[in-house]
């Protein structure tokens, strides 16, 4: 907690905490950690993925999707961003939308 007080121009913090949350189900304080990290930092991609990841637990699916694709637009070379945004492909079964991505993905190597 003494890193939140120190950690007020940083999103990390509030980004590792969130992580935390999440890993134990903990979805609202997850929440409210990732939405401190994006207050400070409005572009930071990880605080968005850790966000939707928060969405998706909470079962507003099409919502999390709707952010991963944003966060992959953003940031196409980022493969982590990939890896969720094929996952919520795969599991909504949006196989079009998962080949594009792919294939964009692909052509930027």
């Amino acid at each position: 907690r003494a890193a939140l007080k120190l950690d007020r121009v940083f999103p990390r913090a509030f980004r590792s905490h969130g992580a935390l949350a999440l890993s134990m189900s903990k979805s609202p304080e997850a929440d409210s950690y990732f939405q401190k990290a994006l207050i400070l930092d409005p572009n930071d991609l990880k605080s968005s993925i850790g966000a939707a990841s928060v969405q998706w637990q909470l079962g507003q699916k099409e919502r999390a999707f709707q952010t991963f694709r944003e966060c992959l637009e953003k940031s196409p070379q980022e493969t982590a961003t990939l890896l969720y945004f094929m996952s919520a492909c795969y599991e909504l079964d949006r196989m079009k939308e998962l080949e594009s991505a792919l294939l964009g993905y692909l052509k930027l190597d």
